[in-house]
């Protein structure tokens, strides 16, 4: 899932919706709606044309399988809960995709969602331009796994190939 906000149009209106849009997943994931029981969320930064910043919120959510038979919430839906969740009064862009476990490997599904989070010198840029923002966090049961993802497991290197880098911001 592909969370967005309104785009910023400077380093400090960027902490700022950082710091609304983290607000505004803990409200989400309290909800009795939310469907997640696990979720890694990478955060990516991208630097639009004419200068304007576009930050945004990349989930990788797990759910009881139960849940695309009972309480499924389609793209709409998630829109509109993600834009309660905000307290904004336009409706923010959201992108729901469905991925199989049975198929991919979790550390690949990972991986495929780390792709956004860009690159290890775009994350150490991001941290330049906005001190002390985790780029990737841990939520629900998959915080009893955490230990699987330290840099002992899983490397920069791994899942960012030396030449992967979708957008990022420029220095």
């Amino acid at each position: 899932m592909t969370l967005l906000a309104n785009d910023c149009s400077s380093d400090e209106l960027l902490r700022t919706t950082l710091d609304l849009m983290n607000e505004s997943l803990r409200r989400l994931v309290k909800l009795k709606i939310f469907p997640g029981i696990g979720w890694i969320k990478f955060v990516e930064v991208t630097q639009r044309c004419g200068g304007n910043i576009r930050p945004c919120f990349h989930i990788l959510m797990i759910v009881k399988a139960s849940y695309f038979g009972h309480g499924y919430l389609s793209q709409k839906k998630w829109a509109e809960v993600w834009q309660r969740s905000l307290r904004v009064d336009y409706s923010p862009t959201v992108s729901v995709k469905r991925l199989n476990p049975e198929q991919d490997l979790l550390i690949g599904l990972i991986s495929e969602s780390a792709k956004y989070c860009s690159n290890e010198a775009v994350i150490l840029q991001l941290s330049q331009r906005v001190p002390n923002v985790k780029t990737v966090t841990i939520g629900g049961i998959l915080r009893n796994y955490s230990d699987l993802l330290t840099p002992i497991n899983i490397t920069p290197a791994s899942i960012f190939p030396s030449d992967s880098c979708a957008g990022g911001i420029p220095s």
